[in-house]
């Protein structure tokens, strides 16, 4: 019933022929002389053979195979409890779930104290981010079978990964608060503009800037900044209305104009940098 029962008896599934009237190919490949001599034709309507084969196509990849065989175990046999456990392990590795919790639940029916369909319904919930449901079945799973090693480890992994999400989504929170605050705030929106005209993401610094000045109208930097980007981007009538802004809010307008001219330097060359006169 566990996930090592996958694969289970290959070795007795060999090549070595196959019978004229079985419709699968795959079922035909795998079936073994032993198998074919003891049953004859009525190897097809062998559950556990139909299950072995679907083992086998599952160790090999090929899910949509697989889920045909553990389908034919369970129509020769309804109450084959591992064909529906391992044809919810598939579903699972293809990410049908509701599939698989219709399956084990048919398990639960037929063996209602499986320790290991409770693991696979805890590892569903983990892969939907229910764990509080996952660490209920988890539990279920030890109560079913007290030593199960598996559901042992599978609590402590749920546990770390609360703790990680926990950590993960306080980094947002505070990421998110210093986002809002920064919105607010003139300067910090003023540095982000500073960090993206010296990246040369200046649509990006204009916006910052736009921020700046209204919030804070009387700013005297940013129209420098401003002035010195569309000077960047070729427009100088724009440029010389910053600087001429910048002039009437602050008579230290050429030091702040050299000051920026200085910092953005690394980024933009000379030849860029270049002001018209007023």
């Amino acid at each position: 019933m566990s996930r090592s029962t996958i694969g289970q008896h290959i070795d007795e599934l060999n090549n070595a022929g196959a019978l004229e009237k079985m419709p699968d190919a795959y079922f035909r490949k795998h079936i073994s002389y032993k198998a074919k001599r003891s049953m004859g034709k009525d190897i097809l309507n062998d559950a556990k053979l139909r299950w072995n084969t679907g083992n086998v196509l599952f160790e090999q990849g090929k899910f949509a195979d697989a889920l045909k065989e553990f389908d034919a175990a369970i129509s020769i046999d309804p109450n084959y409890a591992n064909a529906y456990f391992n044809k919810a392990l598939t579903e699972v590795t293809i990410g049908d779930f509701d599939s698989a919790i219709k399956n084990l639940n048919k398990v639960f029916a037929l063996q209602p104290k499986s320790h290991d369909a409770a693991v696979v319904m805890g590892n569903i919930e983990v892969q939907k981010k229910n764990y509080t449901k996952a660490k209920q079945w988890y539990e279920k799973a030890l109560e079913f079978y007290p030593d199960y090693y598996e559901a042992k480890i599978r609590l402590k992994t749920l546990k770390m990964l609360k703790k990680v999400n926990a950590s993960l989504k306080k980094s947002k929170d505070m990421e998110e608060k210093y986002r809002k605050r920064a919105e607010s705030n003139p300067y910090a929106q003023f540095n982000e503009a500073v960090i993206e005209a010296h990246k040369g993401n200046l649509n990006n610094a204009i916006k910052k800037l736009d921020i700046v000045l209204r919030l804070q109208p009387q700013s005297t930097l940013a129209p420098v900044l401003m002035g010195i980007i569309e000077g960047k981007k070729g427009n100088a009538a724009n440029a010389r209305g910053w600087y001429r802004k910048a002039r009437k809010l602050n008579h230290d307008y050429e030091v702040n104009k050299k000051r920026f001219q200085k910092l953005l330097a690394e980024r933009w060359d000379d030849d860029a940098l270049t002001i018209t006169q007023l």
